[in-house]
């Protein structure tokens, strides 16, 4: 079954809403750069009252390590998602499981996914104005024969209840993650797109 991850949850009422239509991943965003900015204390406070067994990503952009360390204690965070420039000896520095995202622009930038000892890698659509929530895909044919060795997929970028199904049957992915495809506004979640963006990954995943 392919795991959901809605991301840019600022606000309990959507966090709530989002797990219980089915998404077994939420995403926390911590760059402040974002229009879905949380802080790690409201992202707690979210957190405390979650159904057991959801999972808790945080989304860091180029930020000190002191930080995402204070946001993965406070938070309580299952995983950790790098979506800027970091390193991998950055990385080998981050408490507990990480993902690094990579953002695609062309076959070139899948040899960036084997420099990184993760276990999972988020592949999303490349802007040169923003980090991730461009609300644009990328070819998902360029996924086709490339080799992950081993590491658990996350596809993003562009994805919505329109097409998730199609992502789903073309690349295969261990998850999809959405953000601005379920969005009423900047930051918020329409509760109607969230509960057909996974019934539609649920049509595709009875159809393996």
């Amino acid at each position: 079954m392919t795991e959901v991850k809605v991301c840019g949850i600022t606000n309990a009422d959507d966090a709530l809403m989002a797990a219980e239509s089915g998404a077994s991943i939420l995403g926390f965003i911590f760059f402040p750069g974002s229009g879905r900015h949380i802080e790690p204390a409201t992202a707690a406070r979210i957190a405390r009252i979650l159904p057991p067994g959801v999972v808790k990503a945080g989304v860091f952009v180029n930020q000190d390590i002191s930080f995402v360390r204070r946001a993965v204690d406070e938070a309580g965070l299952d995983i950790v998602q790098v979506h800027g420039d970091e390193t991998p000896q950055f990385c080998r520095e981050i408490p507990g499981a990480y993902m690094r995202a990579v953002r695609v622009r062309g076959l070139e930038s899948l040899e960036q996914v084997d420099m990184y000892d993760s276990e999972f890698v988020l592949l999303d659509t490349f802007s040169e104005r923003r980090f991730g929530g461009t609300g644009e895909s990328f070819d998902w044919g360029l996924l086709r024969g490339f080799d992950l060795g081993g590491r658990r997929l996350f596809l993003s970028g562009g994805l919505n209840p329109g097409n998730v199904a199609e992502a789903v049957r073309a690349v295969r992915p261990y998850a999809v993650d959405v953000c601005s495809g379920v969005e009423r506004k900047t930051g918020v979640k329409d509760p109607d797109k969230v509960k057909r963006f996974i019934e539609e990954v649920r049509v595709a995943d009875r159809e393996q």
